[in-house]
């Protein structure tokens, strides 16, 4: 899994159908079995949840079970990857199996937050 990115964006492989989500708005690499989040320079930012509030991240190493604010909506990074067929099962905040199920397609997201 080392080196797979995921783009996320109205035009990424994972898409998010928002007017306030850039084209490429944010992407989720895998290194050295860790899951690293890093914003593309997007119009209205990317937010990573900290103490139950969502702060401005530009690049930081997360977990699976981490929580992101992306344009309108908010999002688990499970349910990110596991629109893409990547399954994040987590022992903890610290470890984690990443199982791909199926070959990566392009996903269509819209306000899901209830689901994830």
């Amino acid at each position: 899994m080392d080196g797979r990115t995921y783009i996320i964006g109205r035009a990424g492989q994972i898409r998010i159908h928002d007017s306030s989500v850039s084209r490429s708005h944010a992407k989720i690499t895998f290194v050295d079995g860790m899951i690293r989040i890093r914003d593309l320079c997007s119009t209205n930012g990317t937010f990573v949840e900290k103490g139950g509030k969502f702060v401005p991240c530009h690049e930081a190493y997360i977990s699976p079970n981490t929580r992101l604010k992306i344009g309108a909506g908010a999002y688990s990074v499970k349910g990110l990857l596991a629109a893409s067929g990547i399954y994040a099962i987590s022992q903890d905040d610290t470890d984690f199996t990443i199982i791909l199920s199926r070959p990566s397609r392009k996903t269509n997201l819209r306000h899901i937050n209830s689901q994830i």
